[in-house]
């Protein structure tokens, strides 16, 4: 199917990042690890899903062993309460817990439990829509969040007992939550919000749709193909194992993987039509399409033979070409439309990108730290 398309060089990249948890061995579970339950949950915080409560509740018991119980903090944030009231602040919490980590001496892992803790309790916060938790409330946990960055690089920074290099990494991260969590309050004139909607379905059908004769592919198909290829050498990774016809193997195995993805992108514009057919359409369109691609790509990570156990890296540089090629097919349809529908829907598929990528982004970086901690 696309076998002439030419393979460059490979380029290997070995090493870890340098802000970063994920390394080019870094890979998904088998299992899902979303870190909510994505089912609306009306007026109150989402819950975490299995295995982000069952990470998170592993690492309070440990910390517990060096006197720090962050049990107060998961039950605060997990009951819509961020600061104030005597609550602890998040940032108070996390420097006492670093406190108290440097002056028993702790080995470095307890403050990579201490990180993972910190992330997978404001995830589900992270992650909420307008109407589960206010946008006065996301501001609060933002300004937290900003208030702890700054503490931590200004000051514990600079602290002996630090591992600076996994520091930067949590703090790194957090900036993507509050630059995450801030994207979901994203709005369009609820005038438009049913033809912006239906807009970005036409873009997904017209650059996934096959003209029907054999062997032919879709715009998405060839787009995925070439950023698996770029992927896949960028960071040397091996897809089949070696021998005769492994290069052959290498193909199919690409080939294969794209079939999955656009299949599930296609399935994507059956939920976004169930939406555009109801009587009301909320005007958080970006919220909404991110929500359904999110649990898209969870579907992809795990269900699927052939897309299990890709690579982080491999995942990610996806996630990246699909969302700009989506974005250009946007702006190539200026011109055609209304213009202000064409602006707005052109905005939308940009937060919405930003969204997509800043999520996968920090998931990769929690599940290589839970790993790292396990």
């Amino acid at each position: 199917m696309f076998s002439s398309t030419p393979r460059p060089p490979p380029l290997p990249l070995l090493k870890k990042p340098l802000y970063s948890f994920v390394d080019v061995f870094s890979t998904y579970p088998c299992w899902g690890f979303s870190p909510r339950i994505w089912t609306a949950a009306g007026d109150s915080v989402p819950k975490q899903s299995v295995w982000a409560k069952g990470c998170m509740d592993r690492s309070v018991e440990l910390l517990k062993a060096y006197s720090v119980d962050l049990t107060p903090l998961v039950r605060n944030i997990g009951a819509g309460i961020f600061s104030g009231n005597g609550t602890k602040s998040i940032t108070q919490a996390v420097i006492e817990s670093m406190e108290l980590l440097s002056i028993c001496a702790s080995p470095n892992d307890a403050c990579l439990h201490l990180y993972l803790v910190v992330i997978l309790v404001i995830f589900p916060v992270i992650l909420a829509s307008d109407q589960e938790v206010s946008c006065e409330a996301k501001a609060s946990l933002r300004s937290d969040l900003k208030a702890c960055v700054a503490h931590l690089e200004t000051d514990v920074a600079e602290w002996e007992s630090v591992d600076r290099k996994s520091l930067r990494n949590f703090t790194r991260i957090l900036r993507m939550m509050t630059h995450l969590n801030q994207m979901t309050s994203s709005q369009v004139p609820p005038k438009c919000a049913r033809s912006v909607m239906a807009e970005m379905v036409h873009d997904i059908n017209l650059q996934g749709k096959k003209n029907g004769c054999p062997g032919e592919v879709s715009p998405m198909e060839s787009m995925l193909f070439r950023a698996v290829v770029t992927a896949v050498n960028a960071y040397n990774v091996t897809l089949t194992e070696d021998g005769l016809n492994s290069e052959f193997d290498t193909i199919q195995k690409i080939e294969n993987i794209v079939k999955v993805i656009w299949k599930e992108t296609m399935l994507t514009t059956e939920a976004l039509q169930t939406i555009i057919n109801k009587e009301d359409i909320a005007s958080n369109v970006p919220y909404q399409v991110f929500t359904i691609f999110g649990t898209t790509f969870h579907n992809v990570t795990v269900s699927y033979p052939e897309t299990a156990k890709l690579p982080v890296q491999v995942v990610t540089c996806m996630v990246q070409h699909f969302t700009k090629d989506m974005q250009d097919a946007r702006f190539r349809q200026f011109g055609k439309l209304e213009q202000d529908l064409c602006t707005e829907t052109f905005r939308c598929w940009w937060i919405f990108s930003s969204m997509f990528q800043e999520y996968v982004s920090v998931i990769s970086e929690v599940v290589a730290l839970s790993q790292t901690v396990s």
